[in-house]
């Protein structure tokens, strides 16, 4: 498969960094081009589970897409003020991606981003991903949640043998995968599946045998067990549910500097009540122009 590139204009997409919290230490040990162009940055680990780190773009508004046309993208490039502020959020989530061991994708993603893969556009990062940050795959894995089963079967990632690709499901949605998919699976059973993690262009299905529900917490402690220790969500959906369970670690919002207006916002199905919400400190806070923010918030649970 020839993946889509870019080669991005250095100049054009470094960000100003405006504030930077004491509160958490910086990495002295990044990448020159990524200081050059963001300026420290790392991820760390869990123990328990994998790391996990949410990636949105918002406009002013907090809205996560135009009611005419939902993709996430309109948003940071119909940015007609700064085009280039834009590109520096594409940049960003390459970033992301880059530090990330996998990268979580909702089946209704998968609908609207008909040929969305979880690669890395630049090669520079790439190149940085396995010289420097000693990751065994140029791109991480692309782990899909569907409960049901019922999503696009014959989606890119799906059909492409270079993706390596999870899906996470239950046990009806593995019976429906098996009897509706063209590539040939790997089943992963939770309660007793003890093998290692290898790309070989099987879909690896995962579900709990013994359950006939969606446990996250059984799920996330399996995919830290095979090794995915930092993993990026690009779902609102699922980042939601994070937030609801506590289980999310941070979130990278860049802000665009527009205003949308309509009903698409984050947690719209899961809100939180006056007297449990979580809440967030600042670590870090870019600029690019007058017209962009990129802000990287830690989550703090009550």
């Amino acid at each position: 498969m020839k993946l889509p590139r870019i080669k991005f204009n250095k100049k054009k997409i470094i960000l100003n960094k405006i504030f930077n919290s004491s509160l958490h230490p910086s990495n002295e040990n990044t990448p020159d081009y990524i200081k050059e162009i963001y300026g420290d940055f790392n991820i760390p680990k869990d123990n328990r589970f994998p790391y996990l780190y949410g990636s949105l773009i918002m406009t002013l508004d907090g809205k996560i897409g135009f009611e005419d046309q939902n993709k996430s993208n309109e948003i940071s490039k119909g940015n007609f003020l700064d085009p280039d502020g834009g590109l520096a959020d594409l940049w960003v989530l390459n970033l992301l991606r880059t530090y990330s061991d996998g990268i979580i994708f909702g089946s209704k993603t998968l609908e609207v981003e008909t040929n969305i893969t979880g690669h890395i556009y630049d090669e520079i990062l790439e190149k940085i991903r396995i010289e420097e940050l000693d990751k065994k795959s140029i791109m991480p894995w692309n782990i899909i949640i569907s409960r049901s089963g019922r999503m696009n079967l014959k989606h890119k990632i799906i059909r492409e043998d270079d993706v390596p690709t999870i899906i996470l499901t239950t046990k009806k949605g593995y019976k429906y995968i098996l009897e509706n998919i063209d590539k040939e699976i790997e089943e992963i059973r939770i309660d007793s599946y003890d093998g290692k993690l290898k790309n070989n262009k099987k879909i690896k299905v995962m579900y709990e045998e013994n359950n006939e529900e969606f446990n996250i917490n059984n799920i996330l402690k399996k995919l830290k067990d095979l090794g995915l220790d930092k993993i990026l969500v690009e779902s609102p959906g699922f980042i939601s549910i994070l937030l609801k369970e506590r289980l999310l670690n941070e979130m990278f919002i860049n802000y665009s500097g527009l205003y949308s207006g309509g009903n698409l916002i984050l947690n719209e199905k899961h809100p939180f009540s006056k007297d449990d919400y979580p809440g967030v400190d600042i670590k870090s806070i870019h600029m690019h122009k007058n017209n962009f923010l990129y802000m990287r918030q830690k989550l703090i649970y009550r």
